[in-house]
């Protein structure tokens, strides 16, 4: 088809969206209940900037986070340019699948062996596959796709198990900021 049918036939289907989210964003705005007891002011959050281990939390979640958003963005891009000769179209969805079924196994298993364990091990091996990412490279070498696809969805899993594991570290920080009165 002509590259303008082309464009169409991919975007056409993208607008069964805009209705639900009408209707979606109506109700929200007419049927939202407001907390009227829940207004705080800024003057009184500030405190919290002040606490070393929200901070330690937020910036473990955002590096578990940013990295699966990142790896997401770009991983389909890096493989193209990599390996030019695959088609990565057909493979480029299972790695945030496979992240994001994964979030919620890293709360489970953080319940289970404690956030702190498993968000080490976790960060381990989230270095470990990024070192192995760059032996399947053509560039350091003959390059091999499918290691290169299997060493990503490592860090994929990774990023997806990471995610999870601060959540549970937040309960226990929470708890223990509650039980020292602040």
């Amino acid at each position: 088809p002509p590259p303008d049918r082309a464009l169409r036939a991919l975007t056409t289907p993208a607008w069964i969206w805009v209705p639900l989210l009408a209707v979606a964003t109506l109700a929200a705005w007419f049927g939202m209940n407001d907390i009227g007891s829940s207004k705080a002011s800024v003057a009184s959050q500030l405190p919290v900037l002040k606490r070393l281990h929200l901070w330690l939390l937020s910036l473990l979640y955002l590096a578990t986070f940013g990295s699966f958003i990142g790896f997401s963005a770009g991983f389909a891009m890096l493989a193209k340019t990599q390996f030019p000769d695959v088609n990565i179209l057909q493979l480029a969805f299972f790695g945030p699948f496979i992240g994001a079924l994964a979030r919620s196994a890293g709360g489970v298993i953080s319940d289970k062996f404690g956030g702190v364990r498993v968000t080490l091990i976790n960060f381990i091996f989230m270095a470990l596959f990024t070192a192995l990412l760059f032996l399947t490279l053509p560039g350091s070498g003959a390059g091999s796709f499918s290691a290169f696809y299997l060493v990503f969805m490592g860090l994929f899993l990774t990023a997806g198990l990471g995610r999870g594991s601060p959540v549970r570290l937040s309960a226990v920080v929470v708890r223990l900021g509650a039980r020292d009165g602040g």
